[in-house]
């Protein structure tokens, strides 16, 4: 069975969707499928077998020229070969929801993964919106694919909601951990310290960051051990006079951690802190729960789908909640080892990445039959 896969995504570098469809590029091969993906040149590390050129800010000039002129290349490519209608299904990737491929595919089926809708999360502050083109975008798509798959069942009830199009033409597939480097990881990091609250992903509002500052003030007061390390860059001169503000003081730590410390850290910490006001699935809760994290998370949109009855739940915008149970997690070793082992059998069982690389072949040989008429 020959695929088409769209190139679109590897133009990015190392972020939760790359490492998404560089596992189901791989997953697909590894399953029988005959899968063309024309990249030349990727900034995607997790693409095996492929040029890798990083595409940040302090990459020198020519090579993101580079990077930028191999992308136009992959592009002219792909819609050359989607044209000559040789595929028996496409796999769209595009995370802008450009509808270009759309002159090219003709009676090729294709299928698209709907990562979350996010049209609104309100947050105790403000609301937070995709913007409306985004949304009229995914929607636009969304349509006009020959099967949609979601990651989760609230991202399926949301998509169906925004669209209108019937749930016989959406598939869920719950994603997984898909945390799972090629290099050893370290046991320890010789710079943490030894009782720490960890905090992965965006330190936004709807990450609910600053709902999870105010919430551990009063915990920093009472316990002077303790520390919150954040994965998403050190903090910014704003940030770091929040946390000082909030008591949270030199008891921070921020940097821009790699695959192999971010196992170390879900290893190593008291628990995950994750109360996210909106997620279309939360990879940070199925790779803490792989590597034995206890899990703190919001009891609202995708999470419990994720956590099971493996993780504890809070309303995420309720901040005294918030502080009661990362406290018991924190004080308390035996909630800690039964959360870090039923964390284990859940992401072993439901969120096992050999479990979603079966169904994803399932759903890729779905969509070739639809257009084979089967």
């Amino acid at each position: 069975m020959k695929i088409l896969f769209d190139p679109h995504i590897f133009r990015w570098g190392r972020v939760g969707l790359t490492r998404y469809y560089a596992v189901l590029y791989h997953a697909l091969r590894e399953r029988g499928f005959d899968v063309d993906l024309p990249v030349f040149i990727s900034a995607c590390p997790y693409l095996k077998g492929r040029v890798v050129i990083d595409a940040s800010a302090t990459v020198p000039r020519g090579k993101r020229r580079l990077l930028h002129d191999a992308g136009r290349l992959s592009r002219y490519v792909y819609h050359r070969r989607l044209a000559s209608q040789r595929y028996d299904a496409l796999v769209v990737t595009e995370p802008a929801f450009d509808d270009t491929f759309l002159a090219y595919v003709g009676k090729t089926p294709w299928l698209i993964v709907v990562h979350d809708t996010m049209s609104a999360a309100w947050l105790p502050y403000a609301v937070v919106d995709m913007p409306g083109d985004n949304l009229h975008r995914l929607s636009y798509l969304a349509r006009r694919a020959t099967h949609v798959v979601c990651i989760s069942q609230w991202t399926q009830s949301q998509l169906i909601a925004a669209t209108g199009m019937p749930a016989s033409r959406t598939s869920v597939v719950l994603s997984a951990n898909f945390l799972h480097p090629s290099r050893p990881c370290p046991a320890h990091l010789p710079h943490l310290p030894e009782r720490y609250i960890l905090f992965v992903g965006a330190r936004s509002l709807r990450k609910g960051f600053h709902t999870l500052v105010q919430a551990l003030g009063p915990l920093f007061q009472r316990d002077e051990e303790l520390y919150l390390v954040c994965t998403s860059g050190p903090f910014t001169v704003w940030e770091q006079d929040f946390l000082d503000h909030a008591g949270l003081g030199r008891r921070t730590l921020g940097w821009h951690a790699t695959d192999e410390e971010l196992v170390a850290l879900y290893q190593n910490a008291l628990c995950l802190a994750y109360p996210s006001v909106s997620e279309g699935f939360g990879f940070p809760v199925a790779e803490a729960m792989g590597y034995g994290c206890p899990v703190v998370t919001s009891g609202t949109t995708s999470l419990p789908e994720v956590g099971g009855d493996a993780a504890l739940y809070v309303d995420p915008t309720d901040t005294e909640a918030l502080r009661e149970q990362i406290g018991r997690v924190v004080q308390d070793a035996a909630l800690r080892d039964r959360l870090r082992a039923a964390g284990r059998a859940r992401a072993a069982q439901a969120l096992d990445v050999r479990r979603w690389g079966d169904e994803m072949a399932q759903q890729v040989r779905y969509v070739a039959q639809m257009g084979q008429g089967g």
